[in-house]
């Protein structure tokens, strides 16, 4: 029994040593960024100006009158990610997130995410439990 089972483990061992290490560089073996890589670290990436234009779109205004006013990191104390839904429950789990504030004519709109959600228009924004700015203008 103890002689098959170390062919096991020798065999696993043998199986993830090959499928680990790889000199392949072709494109399908780079790995796509996640989520937290691309729109959490990246003011100006896609998410922004997705929300640029639907707060435009929700204004009837240009994207050129939308500013952005903070795109920080966050932490959320639960699970709504700073946007809670009536009538939903949520886990009271720290959440990290991400809160982009654009104004448009001296006023404030809040676009809230969760690690892994996209930004999403919020009319009545809670409060992160921390947060961490970045430059808008990067």
């Amino acid at each position: 029994m103890r002689r098959g089972m170390s062919w096991v483990v020798l065999g696993a061992a043998a199986l993830v040593a090959t499928s680990c290490g790889t000199n392949d560089d072709s494109p399908g073996r780079v790995p796509a960024p996640t989520t937290t890589e691309t729109s959490m670290t990246q003011p100006g990436n896609s998410a922004v100006r997705t929300a640029v234009d639907d707060l435009a779109r929700r204004l009837g205004v240009t994207k050129t009158a939308v500013t952005v006013a903070t795109d920080e990191e966050v932490t959320w104390p639960d699970s709504a990610a700073g946007c809670p839904e009536k009538g939903m429950m949520y886990a009271s789990v720290l959440t990290p997130g991400r809160r982009v504030i654009l104004r448009v004519d001296g006023r404030d709109y809040a676009y809230l995410a969760g690690r892994s959600g996209p930004l999403r228009y919020c009319a009545h924004p809670g409060q992160p439990t921390s947060g961490r700015a970045t430059d808008p203008a990067t």
